[in-house]
Formats: C-alpha cells, sequence, structure tokens
C-alpha cells in the first residue's frame, strides 16, 4: 500500500472527525467529574456543620458565676 499525501483541504474533515469525539469526550468527563465534586462537596457539607461549640469552649475564659449569685433567702419553717 503506497500513501500518496493529500492537500491539505481534503485531510481537514478527517482532521474534524477525530478532534470533535475526542473533545465532546473531554467536555463530558469534565462535566461529569465536576457534578460528582459538587454533590460529594454537599453531601459532605450537610454532614459536618460550621457550628462547633468545643473550640468556643476551649479559646474563651470559664465564667465563674459563685460571686456574681446571690444565695436564695432562707427558707424558714412556720
Amino acid at each position: 500500500m503506497v500513501y500518496v499525501a493529500r492537500p491539505r483541504k481534503e485531510r481537514e474533515p478527517e482532521l474534524k472527525l477525530v478532534l470533535a469525539p475526542v473533545a465532546g469526550g473531554m467536555l463530558f468527563v469534565g462535566l461529569v467529574g465536576l457534578l460528582v465534586f459538587l454533590n460529594m462537596a454537599r453531601r459532605k457539607r450537610s454532614q459536618y456543620g460550621s457550628y462547633n461549640p468545643q473550640k468556643q469552649e476551649l479559646v474563651a475564659p470559664r465564667l465563674e458565676l459563685d460571686y456574681m449569685l446571690k444565695p436564695p433567702p432562707e427558707e424558714r419553717l412556720i
């Protein structure tokens, strides 16, 4: 089999027939990957919220309320 070089204009349709499915496949894989990532991020965010009282308890000083509160009046038996 002898390969005969054809002019460039005749090769362009062949190039398009190869590049179009490859580009479409890459776009499809990228979109599916993006959807999977967004779904995982949404699910993880719903499982773990941003409220964490342990961090606040460790950072904030503890308040002693003993000296702030007055003891209740003493009850007397009649």
